[in-house]
């Protein structure tokens, strides 16, 4: 079994950049098994690759209103190996656009609106988040906050790509647990 990680993060008034990489390689099986079942051995091998460029600043358009603004861009690399998925995993490249805003109007009221752009290589497609939320300050320790937003999630590689075949009590038996019904019909 080994296991690595290493990351590296700049940060300045107006860009902030971040790089991180781990890399795991184990084998493992259950720690128990019932009879005539096997321990379900397996190797996960991994390495993922995450990079983030960002831009941050704070202005005033028009005069009366202050803007905060976050913008940026990042990369995922994703290489999975394991048993108890397909054999053809490809290497999947993750990439995002994200964007902030918040407006301070006056000493009261604040509205931020963000959201985000993912492309999922699994789905193939482009997947967005917007979210706003409106912040009502009526005093210094109180505070009313309206939201609306969506989220997303990307699938995990068990979740796309899973085929295990499992064994049941009958000799000879097994059922296949899959996630992508690709060739099967």
């Amino acid at each position: 079994s080994d296991a690595a990680e290493a990351s590296i993060e700049l940060r300045s008034p107006n860009f902030n950049a971040k790089v991180y990489g781990t890399h795991t390689d184990y084998q493992a099986s259950a720690s128990y098994n019932y009879t005539p079942q096997t321990l379900f051995p397996t190797r996960p091998y991994q390495n993922i690759l995450y990079a983030e460029l960002e831009y941050t600043g704070r202005f005033k358009f028009p005069k009366s209103v202050t803007h905060d603004l976050h913008a940026g861009v990042g990369y995922r690399l994703k290489d999975v190996k394991w048993d108890y998925l397909q054999d053809d995993v490809p290497t999947e490249h993750h990439g995002a656009v994200f964007l902030q805003d918040t407006l301070e109007i006056g000493k009261h009221v604040r509205f931020v609106a963000s959201g985000r752009l993912d492309y999922v290589p699994f789905l193939q497609g482009i997947v967005g988040s917007p979210r706003g939320s409106l912040i009502i300050k009526p005093t210094e320790k109180q505070a009313v906050r309206v939201l609306a937003s969506t989220a997303f999630r990307n699938p995990t590689f068990l979740e796309s790509y899973l085929d295990l075949n499992i064994q049941v009590p009958l000799p000879g038996l097994e059922i296949n647990s899959a996630s992508n019904t690709k060739g099967l019909a």
